[in-house]
């Protein structure tokens, strides 16, 4: 959407922002890595249960959207596993920052490729303004 404020170096901005929080998760260590992906395996099992309940189409879910999860959840996690902080202490202190860098990167990338169409996302902002009653502008809300 048209916006009146174009924030410089936004690849660059956004990508470190998704490296730190990749780091952080990174950080805190194996076993609650290994908590948290178990609860993402519950959740999208959940899902899938309910949207297959509700006879929700498999085309009509965007899962192309979020295919760029799944190397990222695997590559967090085998970094987390191998690493220093809860995991085996395979990888040294030092390289698990620069492959957390390379894995934020190529992920970063990918899911930008993996991003819905513009089209649709115009699409299902306009069902959300309607189905709440909110129609996003780019007003200030003050």
């Amino acid at each position: 959407m048209p916006r009146k404020f174009r924030l410089p170096a936004l690849g660059l901005i956004a990508n470190a922002g998704f490296f730190v929080a990749t780091m952080i998760v990174y950080w805190s260590g194996w076993e609650t890595n290994k908590r948290l992906g178990f609860a993402l395996l519950i959740g999208v099992l959940l899902f899938a249960l309910t949207k297959m309940r509700e006879g929700v189409k498999v085309k009509d879910l965007d899962i192309i959207a979020a295919v760029w999860l799944v190397p990222y959840i695997v590559g967090l996690g085998s970094l987390s596993y191998l690493g220093n902080f809860g995991g085996l202490g395979i990888i040294p202190f030092g390289w698990d920052f620069l492959l957390g860098l390379l894995l934020s990167v190529v992920i970063f990338y990918f899911a930008g490729r993996c991003r819905l169409p513009s089209d649709k996302a115009a699409q299902y902002i306009a069902e959300y303004g309607e189905t709440s009653g909110v129609i996003p502008t780019d007003e200030p809300p003050i």
